[in-house]
């Protein structure tokens, strides 16, 4: 039996796909931009659910200023 975690994650793997079936339909560029936006925040938040950890930080950083700041020193 699936608990409440695995079947919110499957309903928003659906939305996720009629995203990208509407995105496919769009026609204005702003329109695309703000479906872009969604896809992406409906992708971190079934990460955030089956892993239950947030990947963008480390001990407090957020990854890409981590290696920005890694490049920029070496």
């Amino acid at each position: 039996m699936d608990n409440w975690a695995d079947i919110l994650i499957q309903e928003y793997k659906e939305g996720k796909k009629e995203l990208k079936r509407l995105k496919e339909r769009a026609i204005d560029d702003d329109d695309i931009k703000q479906i872009n936006s969604m896809i992406k925040c409906m992708s971190y938040s079934i990460d955030w659910m089956a892993t239950g950890d947030n990947r963008e930080h480390i001990k407090g950083l957020i990854k890409k200023e981590y290696i920005s700041t890694i490049t920029f020193i070496a």
